[in-house]
């Protein structure tokens, strides 16, 4: 069973837009009740700056992926355990 690259992409997405309202409320909270200094403001500014990094480096790397390569969920020797079909025939299981 294998499962398309983009699909982990699009749960990464997701995944960062729910980031995107906690950083959102975290700044919210942070300049609206913090003390009002020069602190506050450069502490914001590098925590800012950092998540545009790495979200910026994130995209860089993403560019470079090929997102129709397709992930195998169970291994090959798991697979061929299995064989094809899902049903398994008992007298083939019983010993002689």
């Amino acid at each position: 069973m294998a499962i398309p690259l983009g699909y982990f992409l699009i749960a990464w997405a997701v995944l960062l837009g729910l980031y995107g309202i906690l950083v959102f409320v975290t700044l919210v909270q942070t300049l609206k009740h913090g003390i009002n200094a020069p602190l506050t403001y450069g502490s914001t500014f590098i925590f800012l700056t950092v998540i545009v990094a790495v979200i910026g480096g994130c995209g860089i790397y993403f560019m470079q992926v090929d997102w129709t390569t397709e992930v195998n969920i169970l291994p090959a020797s798991v697979s061929s355990f299995f064989g094809n079909s899902t049903h398994i025939n008992v007298k083939e299981l019983q010993l002689n």
